[in-house]
């Protein structure tokens, strides 16, 4: 839809996803939740379009539970982020830059993005072919990714996101019942076989018509 609505072209388009790496495929399913509480990770630049701001905000209202966050990145936002948790005494901690995610998402409970808008979110993508469950912003590309399944946060009230992570501390059947339908979708839609596959026949379908 963005794509006809900035573009002037009438002819006839596909969408090709970026693919996922194949070692977030290798990565096994959990048997059971990390840890008693919530762990929860999230990965991307520190800028404005994140909203980490907003997403750490939430962890005032989160002192008293076992609601961990780890952030995955590094960028401008850094200083100020770490100084609102020193201040706070939040259960949040910026680990900086990585260098292989997928070895580090069987250790959390659940993938956090909160982003105001996203290209794609290659991220979230990568999460669920990692059988980890998502929690995101209720934005439309995140809900075309995950097709929905995904627990869906307002950008409106940190202290109502809060909340929902109380509920799943208490309740994980949301999280457990979305990790196999989004590793079923990211393998049919997100794999570099998928790929491959679709770009073969978007050349294929645009050679067909040539005459040599």
């Amino acid at each position: 839809d963005d794509y006809r609505a900035y573009f002037n072209y009438k002819g006839e388009s596909t969408v090709l996803y970026n693919y996922v790496r194949d070692d977030f495929f290798a990565v096994q399913a959990k048997e059971a939740p990390v840890s008693q509480g919530l762990r929860l990770l999230a990965v991307g630049n520190l800028r404005p379009q994140k909203n980490y701001p907003f997403m750490i905000g939430a962890f005032r209202y989160l002192k008293d539970i076992p609601v961990t966050l780890d952030v995955y990145g590094d960028g401008a936002l850094r200083k100020d982020l770490e100084k609102t948790i020193e201040e706070n005494k939040l259960h949040v901690s910026i680990k900086g830059k990585i260098a292989d995610v997928a070895a580090v998402m069987p250790a959390y409970d659940a993938f956090l993005m909160l982003s105001s808008f996203e290209g794609f979110g290659i991220a979230v993508a990568e999460a669920m072919a990692a059988n980890t469950p998502v929690i995101l912003s209720d934005i439309a590309v995140l809900k075309e990714i995950t097709q929905s399944r995904a627990i869906f946060v307002s950008l409106d009230s940190a202290e109502n996101f809060a909340d929902q992570l109380r509920q799943l501390v208490h309740d994980r059947t949301p999280l457990q019942s979305m990790i196999l339908p989004n590793r079923e979708r990211a393998e049919k839609y997100y794999s570099r076989t998928a790929y491959l596959k679709q770009l073969d026949a978007i050349y294929d379908k645009a050679l067909s018509g040539l005459s040599y």
